[in-house]
């Protein structure tokens, strides 16, 4: 088998009843790529059968890996912790959900790969995107993104979208510096965080407009966001030392 020369990771919580169908349609994608690709599947403590169904998928393609943790859920703390076993320098994520039309798939890539960009995101929120999203929860984020780029001076127009990609010394590079959140009170801040530490250190970014439907398990609480306002205003001293 040749070396993959794109790493794709896409994070699972108790994904059972999507899992076999997305993933095919994620392969249909990456097939069409003019790169060789490995894919990892990240298991964030799932408690229902999606262990049992990605045993079953890794069997049939070596070019699938399943990492489980059992200390999740952890949004996105596993995820990152995960990137190291990368065996490329590109590294790609996207959701379970496939809520990012896969059709921008090359262009992410390309941007770092061909043009050389240390991070390409998608955007759902620059011009040429198209989003489908309930009223409510559009207005949440985007007073959210409005928020970051005001209190911490932040020039990024979508933090949120998990379509993303990096080079691998690069986002290795932000992690460390970011570290492993054991007390899960970053939770879903972590993309922001990286992105505020990456234009901090220079890192040259790039956005690119997508197509982006909100997916069926897309929730938004209160609870969890409330218990994330006291790390996100103590990021903002850490992120001046960094």
């Amino acid at each position: 088998m040749k070396k993959p020369q794109i790493s794709v990771f896409v994070p699972i919580y108790n994904e059972e009843k999507i899992l076999e169908f997305h993933i095919r349609i994620l392969k249909k994608y990456l097939n069409l790529l003019p790169y060789t690709w490995e894919l990892f599947i990240v298991n964030d403590g799932s408690i229902d059968m999606s262990t049992e169904v990605m045993r079953d998928i890794v069997k049939r393609d070596k070019r699938i890996k399943h990492i489980y943790y059992k200390d999740g859920k952890t949004r996105r703390e596993n995820l990152a912790a995960s990137f190291k076993y990368a065996n490329s320098n590109i590294i790609v994520m996207l959701d379970m959900d496939l809520s990012s039309n896969l059709k921008y798939l090359r262009r992410l890539i390309d941007e770092v790969k061909v043009n050389n960009y240390d991070i390409v995101i998608g955007s759902r929120y620059i011009k040429g995107s198209k989003i489908k999203r309930g009223f409510f929860r559009l207005l949440v984020s985007r007073a959210f993104i409005t928020g970051c780029n005001i209190y911490y001076g932040s020039n990024i127009s979508d933090y949120e979208c998990g379509f993303k990609a990096f080079k691998k010394p690069v986002i290795l590079d932000l992690i460390r510096e970011a570290g492993y959140d054991k007390t899960k009170k970053r939770s879903v801040f972590w993309d922001a965080e990286i992105l505020m530490r990456a234009e901090k250190k220079h890192y040259s970014i790039k956005e690119i407009p997508i197509e982006w439907t909100e997916g069926a398990k897309s929730e938004l609480h209160f609870s969890r966001e409330v218990k994330m306002l006291p790390y996100m205003l103590r990021f903002k001293k850490a992120l001046r030392k960094a």
